[in-house]
């Protein structure tokens, strides 16, 4: 089977999961003998801060004439079977499905994030979730600035949504959608995509494990762990909000973003044990996380699937969530982690005290969460739910071309 593979990387400043996921996917596919035909876009290329570049950028966000005749000469020459897309903004755009349904090739949509129906990808405004635009007028979106708080900013990003509603191409010119939870596909069914075409596939993880290490007490890790962006939206002011009432926990905090310097300054201000590690190799990630206790996932706003989660089950780690959208799906409290008050650092801090301190219950959560890991988030049974996807909508095609 020929799979044509398209994505749009983020910027090298501000690293994406969906990136990982892209990658690890891709090689899924290769080590077991399919024929992947990459169709990729960086958008580092998109620095150019002049004037009439910005307004370029944002129509093609729309619309990509330069994506759908790439596309177009790529499926010409390579003749591939399906085509699956992962992230499509801001270069690819709707205009990569209409170049597959031209050639009437199936298409294959992950949806990593929220951008399809929502201006600024989280559904979230003022650390609260938000769904003004799901279902109703995208002016509020406008109004408020969504997207980098900034009405040039949000135009495009608004006009891609209402364009694709008014066109029907979200709709219609996909053949099945993967999202990565059952919570993001009502989300994303609410918001207009038919039911029927939307599968459930989580995310997975290929860790480079030591099963030794993994068996070792949950009684001898010796910090906490975060790892994520920097930014307002993962609840990481609430987690240092935590640490200042939890009797002086030691928390490493993988990552870069925005407040890094903000947070290293209150954490200084108040004497917390809070190391700030900034980026790190994934090679360096599993190492942390073979030592963790537990790891913290303190997001404010619903995400996807966060890799963070399974990569920490594969090594046996439970996790701290919030009790919001999907991560309020993937944890069971008491079970394979602990959930608590999205936004409230007295939630929050109660749960890591008390996980910090019950040995046994720890013990138990982790070897949970190793299970899920093995049962659930692993590359074997990643491959058979992605093989059995590809299948349908192969099987299933017809395309009446427009």
């Amino acid at each position: 089977m020929r799979i044509l593979l398209a994505h749009c990387f983020y910027r090298s400043s501000a690293p994406s999961g969906e990136d990982a996921v892209y990658r690890l996917e891709k090689k899924l596919l290769e080590d077991n003998g399919y024929e992947v035909i990459s169709y990729e876009k960086h958008n580092d290329a998109l620095e150019d801060h002049h004037p009439l570049k910005k307004i370029s950028t944002g129509l093609e966000f729309i619309w990509s004439v330069t994506a759908y005749q790439e596309i177009s000469a790529l499926i010409t020459q390579k003749k591939p079977d399906i085509a699956h897309f992962h992230n499509i903004f801001p270069q690819i755009s709707s205009s990569g499905y209409a170049a597959c349904r031209q050639h009437q090739v199936p298409v294959v949509q992950t949806l990593h994030n929220y951008r399809s129906i929502c201006p600024n990808g989280l559904l979230q405004r003022n650390r609260k979730p938000c769904e003004k635009c799901v279902e109703g007028s995208l002016l509020s979106s406008l109004r408020h600035r969504c997207y980098r708080d900034s009405l040039l900013a949000t135009l495009p990003m608004a006009g891609m949504i209402g364009f694709n509603r008014l066109t029907g191409r979200f709709a219609n010119h996909v053949d099945r959608y993967i999202a990565l939870t059952q919570f993001s596909k009502s989300r994303f069914i609410a918001g207009g995509l038919p039911e029927h075409k939307i599968s459930v596939k989580p995310n997975f993880v290929n860790p480079l494990i030591v099963e030794s290490d993994i068996d070792k007490t949950s009684s001898s890790r010796h910090y906490l762990l975060y790892i994520g962006r920097l930014t307002q939206e993962k609840g990481i002011h609430t987690l240092i909000e935590a640490c200042k009432k939890t009797k002086n926990l030691p928390l490493k905090i993988v990552g870069d973003g925005e407040l890094r310097h903000r947070l290293q300054t209150l954490c200084i201000q108040y004497g917390l044990n809070v190391e700030f590690l900034g980026y790190q190799q994934p090679a360096q990630v599993h190492r942390l996380l073979q030592h963790a206790r537990f790891v913290i996932m303190p997001s404010e706003c619903y995400e996807g699937f966060p890799v963070t989660i399974a990569e920490a089950f594969a090594y046996g780690k439970p996790v701290l969530g919030s009790n919001l959208g999907s991560i309020n799906e993937i944890i069971q409290d008491n079970i394979n982690g602990r959930k608590f008050a999205f936004g409230s650092a007295d939630s929050l801090a109660a749960c890591m005290q008390s996980m910090w301190s019950d040995h046994p219950q720890l013990a138990l959560m982790s070897k949970n969460a190793r299970a899920d890991f093995e049962n659930y988030y692993n590359p074997d049974a990643n491959l058979k739910l992605l093989q059995h996807i590809y299948q349908q909508v192969i099987q299933r095609k017809t395309i009446p071309v427009t």
